[in-house]
């Protein structure tokens, strides 16, 4: 029901406001037995418990609370306690409410559950036990759920943002309710733990769940809490315990805890076979029980639960063995898409042409008959020529085909199927040289009751008189040599081509090996680097290669490092992984001496480089090797800085360093990513970057960030923007000198440099960092605090700089930009940079785009405004500037549209924009924004200004938006409330289908 309109109720007559329950209690049960209902159970119960918490917990419950929170247990009880659809539909926080409203009804007072462990529970009421023992089992279940969803993005202030938050879910989160991080910050796991375990050994008297009919509503004579315990339900110590075993296992495997995951399930699995099929209590699913059993070790399951599709992937991997069943099982189910076949089909190919495995001589000819017959059945097009391979495959080929299209013909009674066979194989007669299924079609009375006999004669006839020369029926038309001598200079080069094209390591091999059989070859004296101009080492590589003995060993490292960068510079990561272990491999064979050591540890080194090059390219994939990564990047660093004969070179320190930066979450603990860099010696541009900024993100993680300036990032990055002065020589060409009032740029970084750096951070933390220092940067070189660019951090850098007139702001902005590019290409959705890019686009005057950007934050935080904008995020300071860039670009009705948006409406601006609106395009809209207006004082001025400019039609809509509002008045807070987000957020879409769509 949309609140603004008084018509929408008869548009959507299924549809039933939350407070029609609260009049009449005796019609919920009713609702919520009607299929489909509208609202939902879990709607109803978000809605009362958000009309019925008070924001503070120390207000009394007074009347209407009591009420509604009765009604939301009984919508609680008809879903029968499901654990599952609280955590999939509830937020977090009406979870907790939920809950705590339940222990408050069984017990008759506020609940302290952090004492429940000391509870008897053998003297403990049904009612008071099944609340208790649900609490902490809902405590398990949604740190559980927590651990498995995937986790948001960070945003500057460290907290999950997702830029999405749906009413289920543990993001979710109502008007009233406490935040997601907050409830599950403090929930006691170890208390939880320790409950459901004394209450699995507990011999409770009686164990009762609550059904719809215990939870009695108020009347209009009493306000007093009537619970009838009598009409709960009970339930068995078998099913009682069998759910407490399979949630406190699932919390257990969750842990890494395997030994007491095996237990708990174990003991499940013996009591949910006591158990009643239809439990009022146990939840557990014989399906996930098993799956849990199976994931500790515990069960096998029986080979017999695999599906077809199943058993066709493990043949696949067991090189085809069985195939053939599997696909003439499929042909009569049809259970395997077509596209896992077709998949087959060119597997099998590719593997026997290139050799990789044996498979049987006919497999490839069988699986392509399968695939045409279960083609023909389903009456799925046949793109591919199937007649040459038939042709090919010989009288054999025949017999393949035409015994599968023969079980088509004898099991369908589809004449359609029938006629598409028969279509088929005259396709494949008038493709013509098909004497063998000619003879084979002739022979079948199957097939041949198909045609006429006339034009079977004439298919078989036009398929055997046409003979074609030996030349063109082979796919083979080498050209003989025709010179009685062999050139070896010819010879070789083929062979070098062959090496220019090979990635096969053990190719390459024999290649090598066949040259050197050449005498002219090793005559020649030839450098195998010169086969290949393109072929590049560094240097640090290339010279220990050609210190080893020449010969087989240092020509087979050099081509396979070669061929390992020039694969890794093209992204074919895997291939090139593969090259640098082949190496090693091979150095590790022969004799130990010092060039092989040392070549041995830079291939290493190398193969880091590419794995962090990977790493960076595929986030925010989650990479299993992080940590191991980490840890090779320290051990690389300690390295260099013990000063060993052998040190890494510059590019793969500045790999290492970064990779550290970029390895998440940030950490100051002793031993951490951040703590080691630290400590590593600052011997180039990059290792000072990640260790200043490192120092940054400490302050951050240790909270200092409004009670100490860091300088280390800041002296490091600032003299990068340096203006410079342009002269230029007698000849013409550019001299750069700097101004000698300018400061000394220190730290030996240059723009190119700078970006450099900060195009391989990925990790939000530091991107955000390293964007308020640019902002920074640039709000102290403005020097307008009307322009400044507010960023997470921005205060943790120095607030003044000496000679500012020497440093170039726009180069910072430019910066600024490629920066917010760079990382919304990562996280298109990050509410923060979004709002940088805002600022940033404001302060430079592009109106339009920083009005684009703004509400592309909003966008992401409200799910495109499904959800009321978020105050913490989209603050008055965002509004203003909307405003402004709405005037500015003379969208005045807009501006004093948003002017609402703001804590305190600015009445001042939206009248002077409401002034501004004349008969042009901006005041042409005015008509479709009545309805995002609510606030009668705009309204009330709109009907004086359209009275005074004679504006009948327009003064007619304000009177009637007006008259609305002032219905709606009559409504309490809450659906005030809901009638205004459902207004900004029409508004909103409105500006953003203009702005942003």
């Amino acid at each position: 029901m949309d609140p603004l309109r008084q018509d929408s109720a008869a548009a959507q007559p299924d549809t039933v406001m939350w407070f029609v329950f609260l009049l009449d209690p005796s019609s919920l049960e009713k609702h919520l037995n009607q299929q489909d209902a509208d609202p939902s159970p879990t709607e109803l119960i978000t809605k009362f418990l958000n009309n019925g918490h008070a924001a503070n917990d120390t207000v009394p419950r007074n009347k209407k609370n009591l009420a509604l929170k009765i009604l939301s247990l009984k919508v609680a009880a008809h879903l029968k306690w499901d654990m599952s659809t609280f955590l999939n539909r509830l937020s977090v926080g009406m979870q907790f409410q939920l809950l705590k409203d339940l222990l408050y009804m069984a017990r008759q007072e506020e609940a302290d559950t952090s004492t429940d462990s000391s509870l008897d529970f053998n003297e403990m009421s049904s009612q008071v036990l099944f609340s208790v023992i649900l609490y902490h089992r809902w405590v398990l279940c949604a740190l559980v759920k927590q651990k498995l969803c995937v986790s948001g993005n960070s945003n500057g202030n460290g907290s999950t943002n997702t830029g999405r938050a749906p009413a289920g879910g543990l993001n979710g989160a109502g008007q009233n309710e406490m935040p997601p991080e907050e409830v599950l910050k403090n929930l006691d796991t170890k208390e939880s733990v320790a409950v459901l375990h004394k209450a699995i050994a507990a011999q409770p008297q009686a164990i009762s769940v609550p059904t719809f009919d215990t939870f009695q509503p108020l009347t209009e004579d009493s306000s007093d809490v009537e619970m009838v315990w009598e009409k709960c339900l009970p339930i068995s110590l078998e099913e009682f315990r069998c759910q407490l075993h399979f949630d406190l296992g699932m919390y257990f495997l969750l842990q890494k805890e395997t030994t007491m995951a095996k237990e708990h399930f174990a003991t499940c699995d013996v009591l949910l076979n006591q158990c009643p099929s239809e439990s009022a209590y146990c939840q557990v699913s014989r399906e996930k029980l098993d799956g849990f059993r199976i994931a500790c070790g515990i069960y096998t399951p029986p080979p017999i639960r695999s599906s077809l599709l199943c058993q066709f992937h493990a043949c696949i991997k067991q090189q085809y063995m069985g195939i053939v069943n599997i696909l003439i099982q499929d042909n009569k189910s049809q259970e395997i898409p077509m596209v896992h076949r077709e998949h087959l089909e060119l597997d099998i190919q590719g593997a026997v042409e290139s050799g990789k495995f044996t498979v049987a001589r006919d497999l490839l000819i069988r699986v392509q008959c399968l695939n045409i017959a279960r083609r023909l059945l389903g009456g799925l097009l046949i793109c591919q020529d199937y007649s040459h391979r038939i042709r090919v495959a010989g009288p054999k080929g025949a017999d393949i085909l035409l015994t599968e299209l023969k079980e088509l013909l004898l099991e369908s009674k589809d004449g359609d199927v029938k006629l598409r066979i028969k279509t088929f194989i005259q396709n494949l007669l008038e493709a013509g040289n098909q004497p063998a299924l000619a003879h084979a079609v002739q022979a079948s009375a199957e097939f041949k009751s198909l045609f006429q006999h006339t034009e079977l004669d004439q298919l078989c006839g036009k398929s055997t008189d046409i003979s074609l020369p030996a030349m063109l029926s082979s796919s083979s038309w080498d050209i003989p040599d025709l010179g009685p001598r062999r050139n070896p200079r010819l010879e070789m080069g083929a062979l070098e081509q062959q090496l220019l094209q090979s990635y096969d390591p053990e190719e390459i091999r024999h290649l090598l090996s066949k040259l050197s059989t050449f005498p002219t070859y090793k005559s020649q004296g030839k450098a195998i680097s010169n086969v290949n101009s393109k072929w590049e080492l560094p240097i640090p590589v290339q010279s220990v290669i050609m210190s080893l003995p020449k010969g087989f060993l240092q020509e087979f490292c050099y081509i396979l490092l070669a061929k390992a960068h020039e694969l890794a510079s093209v992204q074919e990561y895997s291939l090139a992984l593969k090259l640098f272990a082949v190496v090693e491999e091979e150095l590790k064979r022969t004799h130990s001496t010092s060039p092989v050591v040392k070549l041995i540890r830079l291939c290493g080194w190398e193969a880091l480089v590419v794995e962090i090059t990977q790493f960076l390219d595929e986030w925010p994939v989650h990479n299993a090797r992080c940590s191991e990564l980490a840890e090779a990047c320290k051990a690389c660093l300690s390295a260099r800085q013990a000063g060993e004969a052998l040190i890494p070179r510059l590019e793969v320190v500045e790999r290492c360093v970064v990779m550290l930066l970029n390895v998440s979450p940030p950490s100051s603990a002793p031993g951490s990513s951040l703590d080691f860099l630290t400590k590593v010696d600052r011997q180039c541009g990059h290792v000072e970057l990640a260790s200043a900024f490192a120092y940054a993100c400490q302050d951050i993680i240790r909270q200092k960030v409004r009670t100490h300036v860091s300088r280390d990032a800041w002296d490091l990055v600032l003299p990068v923007f340096l203006k410079e002065a342009t002269k230029r020589t007698s000849s013409g060409m550019p001299v750069h000198h700097q101004h000698r009032d300018s400061p000394v740029n220190t730290s030996g970084l240059c723009t190119s440099t700078l970006w450099a750096f900060l195009s391989q951070l990925r990790e939000p933390t530091i991107i955000t960092l390293a964007l308020s220092l640019l902002a920074r940067i640039h709000n102290v070189l403005r020097d307008d605090s009307k322009f400044d660019i507010n960023v997470d951090y921005v205060m943790l850098w120095p607030g003044t700089i000496t000679g500012p007139n020497s440093y170039n702001s726009r180069a910072v902005a430019e910066m600024l930009y490629q920066l917010l590019a760079h990382a919304l290409k990562y996280n298109p959705i990050h509410v923060g940079w979004l709002k940088v890019l805002g600022d940033l686009n404001y302060v430079m005057g592009h109106l339009s785009s920083a009005l684009k950007a703004y509400l592309e934050a909003a966008i992401a935080a409200t799910d495109f405004f499904s959800q009321p904008l978020p105050r913490m995020q989209i603050d008055d300071h965002v509004i203003r500037r909307m405003i402004k860039c709405c005037s500015l670009l003379q969208c005045h009705t807009q501006a004093a549209v948003l002017c609402q948006f703001l804590e305190e409406v600015d009445y001042t601006t939206a009248f002077k924009c409401l002034g501004e609106t004349k008969s042009g395009s901006c005041a042409d809209a005015m008509d479709s924004y009545y309805e995002c207006v609510w606030d009668t004082t705009l309204l009330e001025y709109l009907i004086h200004l359209h009275t005074k400019r004679g504006e009948t039609h327009r003064k007619q809509l304000a009177i009637q938006t007006i008259g609305l509002l002032e219905l709606n008045s009559n409504n309490n807070i809450e659906i005030q409330r809901e009638a205004e987000n459902v207004r900004k957020a029409r508004f909103l879409r409105a500006l953003a289908h203009q702005y942003v769509c």
